[in-house]
């Protein structure tokens, strides 16, 4: 929006929107109404006396509480503040994960350090997250971490750091599955831990209310997509290239070649990943060409994955830096900044001409990482076209698998 029609008074009437759902569910969470989270009548009304208090260009637009309901007790002490000071305190918030995430990505390519945080901190899904007040930040670096923690065999905490990243599902999804598959019950146990931890806080804290999450979440997804015109041109998922390519943004039932084509155009990517992770288990490969091809095509294999996530590239972007061949490091780079250069456009070209170039680019990125994960050393050896030096497994690798 603020690059449409820029200007101090806009940036501070459109800033920080997306945090007026988080914030709400806050109120409602401290209020004990967690019954009301999934309520859209009661979303729309709340956060609406807040944009009029607040000042903010909100129209008639409701954002729905996505998240399990356990996380909106994250919320709760912000929603004490008033809207304004709280969007501060959850962008400082913010900002110290990025910190912390750049760091963490500095040790896995220390000698591209100002390259790797220009390239971050100018993307378009940054810049998103930022003007946002999404919580993305926070979701690299966690992915960062569990990235450490799997490379290095750490497979409790890889499991565990993945299950503090269910509080988005379609994030943590493909890389708890992979992960599991992988590294085994060790990462497993990690996993099921945190997650039973969150389950019970669920159910001691908030009675009802997960109930209320798996019964209304389709609804309300299907009130948002099918009932309402939609930013099918903001998300980077298979279907949302579809749908917008042959139905456009407008109000409308998902027709069924839709759904047709993104299961016919999903399903070589989850059998190129399956593939993937049983080689990787199998011949020990560096856990780097796994986590690089995992978290490329999450995206194409989940119904729901906004385009700021896409700063979750970042990792494997680094990663696939690690393992590539020198000369072939710049195209990557160049590959890397394109991807990101374009989201800041992507949404205008989507909306005008019904096509979601993001997703073809990000397919495109994920083919050649999971043609690179599903070929033996052997093979890699023998094949001048992929763009990658063959290296040794790790010794955790080979210890942990």
């Amino acid at each position: 929006m603020v690059l449409v029609t820029p200007g101090f008074e806009n940036c501070r009437r459109h800033f920080g929107q997306d945090f007026l759902a988080f914030y709400t569910a806050g109120s409602l969470a401290r209020e004990g109404r967690w019954a009301d989270l999934y309520d859209l009548d009661v979303i729309r009304d709340r956060e609406q006396a807040i944009a009029r208090r607040s000042d903010l260009a909100l129209g008639n637009a409701v954002g729905p509480w996505w998240n399990p309901p356990v996380y909106a007790w994250i919320f709760a002490p912000l929603s004490r503040l008033p809207f304004g000071a709280a969007v501060l305190v959850w962008s400082g918030v913010n900002l110290a994960a990025m910190g912390a995430a750049l760091w963490l990505l500095f040790q896995l390519i220390p000698a591209h350090r100002s390259l790797t945080a220009v390239l971050v901190l100018a993307s378009a899904p940054f810049v998103q997250s930022l003007t946002h007040a999404q919580n993305t930040p926070i979701s690299l670096l966690l992915v960062v971490a569990i990235a450490h923690a799997w490379r290095g065999g750490r497979n409790v905490a890889a499991g565990a750091l993945t299950g503090l990243l269910l509080y988005k599902p379609q994030l943590a999804a493909a890389i708890a599955v992979v992960l599991v598959l992988h590294r085994g019950w060790r990462a497993a146990g990690g996993l099921c831990a945190v997650a039973s931890f969150i389950l019970a806080a669920t159910v001691l804290t908030m009675p009802g209310a997960l109930s209320d999450y798996i019964h209304r979440m389709p609804i309300n997804l299907h009130f948002m997509q099918a009932e309402n015109t939609y930013l099918w041109e903001r998300h980077v998922t298979l279907k949302a290239f579809w749908r917008l390519l042959l139905q456009g943004r407008g109000a409308a039932e998902t027709a069924p070649i839709v759904y047709a084509l993104t299961a016919a155009s999903a399903l070589p990517f989850a059998a190129a990943l399956a593939r993937s992770t049983w080689r990787a288990r199998r011949d020990h490969i560096d856990a780097d060409v796994l986590i690089t091809a995992t978290v490329l095509a999450a995206p194409l294999l989940m119904p729901f994955y906004f385009d700021y996530d896409l700063l979750l590239l970042a990792v494997p972007a680094v990663l696939a830096a690690r393992y590539a061949r020198p000369q072939d490091r710049p195209a990557l780079l160049i590959c890397w900044s394109a991807l990101y250069l374009w989201l800041f456009v992507n949404p205008y070209i989507g909306s005008a001409f019904r096509l979601n170039l993001a997703v073809a680019l990000v397919a495109c990125a994920a083919a050649i990482a999971l043609r690179r994960a599903t070929k033996s050393q052997n093979e890699l050896a023998g094949d001048p076209t992929i763009f990658t030096t063959v290296q040794p497994p790790l010794a955790s690798s080979r210890k942990a698998a």
